[in-house]
């Protein structure tokens, strides 16, 4: 476990002796614009994959639960000739892994740096746990091109379904704790202006 410090600057946060916390906001930009681009992006090039049995293209194949699903799901595509198109799907989502990773990285990082125990070791733990989900996003999209080019077992659809839903668990305890910790700074502004 990094020390505090370095922990605030590899998440885009600074601290200097006498100046307090300064966050780099220009890396967050680019991590938030890399992730909105990459989203839309998937988002229209996917599009095709969605149908009456993948009613959330991609997305279901990840969260598929059975080597019958799987199959199906994959086959289906290559029946609609969009295998080419799933394949790119996922080759683009390497793509956007470093950037949603590091966003909410670098969002928990800030926040936390600001908040009293026990919400700053939650932030430290919600950060590291965003590139946990990184990995896990790895991880899951080199099985599903496994199952793509016919690999297709129950043990490897259990582990894309595991590794998918524990990612998409941490990036939504992330942004549940980004969320709620920007209300919290925000009221404690306002009210600091209050009693001003």
């Amino acid at each position: 476990m990094p020390r505090l410090h370095e922990f605030y600057y590899l998440a885009g946060v600074r601290i200097f002796k006498n100046s307090g916390v300064m966050t780099n906001w220009k890396i967050i930009a680019i991590f938030f614009a890399g992730t909105v681009v990459m989203i839309t992006l998937l988002q229209i090039q996917g599009h095709p994959l969605i149908g009456p049995g993948t009613p959330s293209g991609i997305v279901s194949l990840e969260l598929s639960n059975s080597k019958s699903q799987t199959a199906f799901i994959v086959n289906s595509w290559k029946a609609e000739h969009q295998w080419n198109t799933a394949r790119s799907n996922i080759l683009l989502d390497f793509l956007f892994i470093p950037f949603y990773g590091f966003f909410l990285y670098s969002l928990c990082g800030y926040f936390c740096v600001q908040q009293p125990e026990p919400w700053q070791r939650a932030g430290m733990l919600l950060a590291f746990g965003s590139l946990v989900a990184m990995a896990l996003d790895v991880f899951e999209n080199i099985l599903m091109l496994l199952s793509l080019h016919g690999i297709i077992t129950g043990f490897g659809t259990f582990i894309t379904f595991l590794f998918s839903s524990l990612k998409f668990s941490l990036i939504f305890l992330a942004l549940v704790y980004i969320f709620l910790s920007a209300i919290f700074l925000l009221m404690k502004k306002l009210f600091a202006k209050e009693t001003n």
